[in-house]
């Protein structure tokens, strides 16, 4: 299948004419001029260009600095719309393929795809590969069931804004998208001899050429290999008894480029070039085995109960590098780090973490009309030292089908009614690692001493530790009321809750004066409450009635 997106161009803005602009200054200045022919042959800019200066064989455009840098610039007095230059019809592919089968004792499916799309702004673009199974298998009369669920995607972003790739990198002050509005658009895309022109002379201030911009970054890449899957078995050993593990993987690897070309036409602009590099990886796995009990305790009575044990453990290590000064930037094959010869940078980082947790609930009910459900965890985390890796964390609920009474059947408006209660407790431990431990750092670029005509390491301390940090917990309590009447015609809720988070983790800011260069770390500085109404109806139409036309309605009020 493919499809095209077409820019918006009717919400592109208005730009004055150069004559406008021109028309503004003559007004506000005193003055009388006339838009200029061209506005840079070498040193000469706008009107004092003679014709002997726009000689072409004066030009040099790929000179290695300013003295012998040489550009012929001709004014664009129609105006250039930089949003047009910028913006290109987006054709997108994608196509899948799928298949899937089975019988009794085994089932399969299969899917694959490929997305390959344009982006809206020049020489951008996004394509992704991806695969996916899923097969179930069962023996022994079914009371063995195991399986798997596997995906894996490849994906790859080009051109302006990848890299860093975060929200924004097309709209930002300095992208491609932000210079259009600010470059005059009196400089034209190109100049005399076929190169980009750009705001370099007098009075064109310093925007920089958007298409430019895009141009030279339609060879950054981003790359990104994705797997995720988790694979479970489960056995029944007796009936209403069964033992399940499940594991599950997400992994992560990720790699990108940028290069860095001279932009001489830009008044800010420089003949240097240079690229950066990164490389990193994610993982995580999760491993869960619970085991469940079922009882048949015949019509009036269901229980359910199961305990567990889930383990989780994360790591993140990743690296970049960058350097300037290259031969030459004609051929990516030869654009390796090794090859700069100037401005060596590069940075390592990682993280890791982990949580296991012990965990059980039961839920009960009689006759579908009175509701039990209680729950426990005892989670631990590595972010906390081991005064208090633990956090305990119940929970209790039940509810009251008012519905199901004897008393409440003869109101045949009535659909449902429900009463509920609960209360529990739940833990927050989204803190960045090892704040409990002071934190050390070797640097060569940040701590490093002139020792015996060598550089040596130094290690300074850059965060500092609180060891008696600990879980957040939040405590909430809610009472509501559920309602359908009419046949579901008309359903909602009334709700009252009081919650209370205590313990709260906040990074509090101190002076340099009190810190140096170390950071501070997370700490438990009090508590907040939230309390009120929560109120909500909705109306259903056509449902009921099977009705070709339907319509849903609903509402939500909240006070505090």
């Amino acid at each position: 299948m493919q499809v095209a997106g077409v820019p918006n161009k009717g919400a592109f803005p208005k730009m004055l004419t150069p004559q406008q602009v021109l028309d503004f200054d003559n007004k506000f200045n005193g003055t009388n001029l006339q838009l200029q022919d061209y506005l840079l042959a070498g040193s000469k800019t706008n009107w004092d260009i003679t014709p002997a200066d726009v000689d072409m064989s004066k030009y040099n455009y790929n000179a290695k600095d300013r003295s012998t840098f040489y550009q012929i610039t001709k004014a664009n007095k129609e105006g250039t719309n930089w949003f047009d230059e910028l913006s290109q019809t987006a054709p997108i592919q994608s196509y899948q393929l799928a298949a899937n089968g089975g019988n009794e004792t085994s089932q399969y499916a299969f899917s694959g795809g490929y997305l390959d799309q344009k982006g809206s702004l020049i020489h951008t673009g996004f394509r992704r590969y991806n695969v996916r199974t899923n097969t179930q298998f069962n023996a022994f009369e079914k009371k063995l069931r195991f399986g798997e669920n596997l995906s894996y995607a490849y994906t790859e972003g080009y051109g302006m804004g990848v890299n860093p790739n975060t929200a924004g990198g097309y709209q930002g002050e300095g992208s491609v998208l932000g210079f259009a509005y600010r470059i005059q658009n009196i400089i034209p895309v190109y100049d005399e001899g076929g190169n980009f022109a750009g705001s370099f002379g007098k009075d064109l201030g310093n925007g920089q050429n958007p298409v430019a911009m895009a141009y030279r970054a339609k060879d950054n890449m981003n790359r990104s290999n994705f797997f995720f899957g988790n694979a479970f078995a489960e056995y029944d050993f007796i009936p209403g008894l069964t033992l399940r593990t499940n594991f599950g993987l997400r992994y992560e690897n990720y790699n990108g480029v940028s290069y860095n070309y001279p932009n001489p036409e830009f008044s800010e602009g420089s003949f240097n070039n240079g690229m950066s590099e990164y490389h990193g990886y994610t993982t995580e796995w999760t491993w869960t085995n619970t085991l469940n009990y079922k009882p048949n305790l015949g019509e009036d009575h269901s229980l359910n109960i199961m305990v567990g044990t889930e383990a989780i453990k994360n790591r993140n290590r990743g690296i970049d590098g960058s350097r300037n000064g290259y031969f030459i930037m004609s051929s990516l094959d030869y654009l390796y780090l090794n090859s700069g010869s100037s401005n060596f940078n590069n940075n390592g980082s990682g993280s890791i973490g982990s949580m296991f947790s012990l965990m059980g609930k039961a839920d009960y009910a009689f006759k579908d009309r009175y509701l039990l459900s209680l729950i426990l965890r005892r989670d631990g985390s590595s972010n906390f030292g081991e005064k208090n890796l633990y956090g305990v964390f119940p929970g209790i609920s039940g509810a009251w089908r008012i519905s199901q009474e004897e008393f409440a059947k003869d109101a045949e408006w009535l659909t449902d009614l429900k009463l509920r209660a609960g209360y529990g407790v739940t833990g927050n431990q989204r803190i960045p690692g090892f704040q409990f431990l002071n934190r050390y750092l070797a640097s060569l670029t940040q701590s490093s001493y002139p020792i015996n005509n060598g550089v040596i390491n130094g290690i300074w301390q850059n965060f500092y530790a609180n060891p008696d940090i600990k879980w957040e917990q939040v405590k909430s309590l809610n009472v509501g009321l559920d309602f359908t009447v009419l046949n579901g015609d008309f359903d909602g809720s009334i709700d009252w809750f009081n919650k209370k988070t205590t313990d709260m983790l906040f990074r509090v800011p101190l002076p340099a004066a009190a810190t140096g260069r170390a950071g501070v770390p997370y700490r438990n500085i009090g508590d907040m409450s939230n309390k009120g109404f929560e109120f909500s109806l909705g109306y259903h139409y056509g449902y009921r009635q099977e009705k070709p036309f339907t319509l849903d309605l609903a509402s939500e009020f909240f006070n505090v």
